[in-house]
């Protein structure tokens, strides 16, 4: 494929011409269900731009909480998760399609699990650990929308649950979580998944393990934010070096967080400090290394699904 047809292929996907490429893709941020006191099943859409919201098609599903939410094009895919009367560990998957504004069940997973880590790769869904019966589970599996089959992977090398993943170069890694009886420990290393070998190993220590916390990719780093301390962790596989940078202003436990238009924002979440659920949203700027109050969620809220989906 020369450039030309390579170019010719990428308009007509994205259904432009020449002309109509000064309309940049915007972002938008859906936050899905969440937690406050009891499950939430609102879908709410955020400009960063104008700094509205909408409201979308409530979760057909009221009463879970503890899933694992990640995007495909317009599709966000909400996987698993447990009643919360009974503590039962769900294997169904609802797809949410942005353009559409419309829920579908999808086919459920191969195992059952909650506060499991979901990430999107290569076209598919993978969802990774997370608990069954109260103990952390080793089995991680990926959905191939095109064949509509959920397929197991290797057994991750620990089995942790409320632990982060995020994907970088085609690569997944999971940092942190539970493990242990009933999750008694902290996790205190990045596992990393290639899905071209199907193999785990091991990439580094964090110098702040974590439980609750977010994982998000910018500018080839890693950047962690989110648990029970306001410290900001960016980790660069490529040289394998960890830096420190500007605090967050609010501890958030089982946050939401997403990159859109060069930043971080990170939503929510629980503060044991203060001893309440977080309504704000902070926004981290990388060229300045600085953070800033930058609005609110609708409703105070931690365990929320929260994604970003261009509009092209």
């Amino acid at each position: 494929l020369n450039d030309n047809k390579i170019r010719s292929l990428v308009y007509n996907a994205l259904n432009l011409n020449p002309k109509g490429l000064s309309r940049r893709p915007t972002a938008a941020m859906y936050v899905i269900g969440g937690y406050y006191w009891h499950p939430l099943s609102e879908v709410h859409v955020w400009d960063p731009l104008t700094n509205t919201w909408v409201q979308g098609t409530e979760m057909p599903d009221h009463t879970r909480e503890s899933y694992g939410v990640t995007s495909l094009g317009p599709d966000i895919y909400v996987t698993g998760g447990y009643r919360t009367e009974s503590i039962e560990a769900l294997d169904t998957v609802w797809i949410y399609n942005s353009e559409r504004d419309e829920w579908t069940e999808s086919c459920p997973m191969l195992d059952a699990r909650y506060y499991h880590c979901a990430v999107s790769l290569s076209g598919c869904i993978y969802v990774l650990g997370g608990y069954r019966k109260g103990a952390p589970v080793q089995e991680a599996e990926f959905y191939d929308p095109l064949k509509k089959k959920w397929l197991p992977i290797a057994n991750m090398i620990k089995g942790v649950g409320n632990a982060t993943a995020c994907v970088l170069h085609e690569v997944i890694y999971v940092t942190g979580g539970h493990y242990g009886y009933r999750g008694s420990c902290t996790y205190d290393k990045i596992q990393r998944y290639h899905s071209g070998s199907n193999e785990w190993s091991i990439v580094t220590t964090s110098p702040h393990p974590e439980y609750g916390l977010c994982s998000i990719t910018l500018q080839n780093k890693i950047y962690f934010v989110g648990g029970q301390t306001t410290i900001t962790d960016c980790y660069d596989p490529e040289q394998n070096e960890w830096k420190q940078m500007a605090h967050m202003m609010e501890r958030r436990m089982e946050c939401g967080a997403v990159v859109m238009n060069g930043c971080i924002y990170v939503t929510g979440g629980y503060s044991y400090s203060k001893g309440t659920y977080l309504q704000s949203i902070e926004k981290y700027n990388p060229e300045l290394n600085k953070w800033e109050a930058v609005g609110n969620l609708p409703s105070a809220m931690r365990s929320h699904g929260c994604v970003c989906v261009y509009n092209v």
